[in-house]
């Protein structure tokens, strides 16, 4: 009897914190479901010189993020944007797979036809962007991948 429960024990206890584990998973995709608007956008003080800044601050400000339970989202960021998302560490990592109705692969033809600047954007199109959660799961910031272009803050809409 007492090596049944010796050899029991350890595969009960590998269920156990298994059974945990997804029930983590499980609790973060819905507290990332559902829909959120932003309610801050950061704009870094090197920006400001930028004649455009004042327009894309305000596009920034209306956008809006619907996180579904089948793995897709959407985003309306003055464009829209369409793609699949996973849990990531600190919260969720969407990966666009159209932006304003072209898929990724149509934007990075057209940006290299154009060249220069446009190219270079279409490189981070198709990349995922990283929000992380926050610990109270009421906002959801997205930063800019170099940590130095800003934020914007997402919260969740009242269900």
């Amino acid at each position: 009897m007492y090596s049944v429960v010796n050899k029991s024990l350890p595969l009960f206890a590998v269920g156990v914190v298994l059974s945990l584990a997804l029930t983590g998973c499980a609790n973060k995709e819905k507290q990332l479901e559902g829909k959120w608007h932003a309610t801050n956008v950061d704009i870094p003080a090197s920006a400001s010189s930028n004649p455009m800044i004042g327009m894309i601050k305000g596009m920034l400000a209306k956008a809006t993020l619907e996180i579904k339970p089948e793995k897709k989202f959407s985003m309306q960021m003055g464009v829209a944007i369409e793609g699949d998302w996973a849990l990531a560490d600190s919260g969720a990592a969407l990966t666009p797979k159209t932006i304003g109705g072209m898929s990724i692969d149509q934007i990075t033809q057209a940006a290299g036809a154009q060249g220069g600047q446009g190219s270079m954007m279409a490189k981070s199109a198709g990349q995922p962007m990283n929000l992380k959660l926050s610990d109270d799961a009421k906002t959801l910031t997205l930063s800019g991948a170099a940590g130095n272009q800003g934020s914007v803050t997402f919260e969740k809409d009242a269900s």
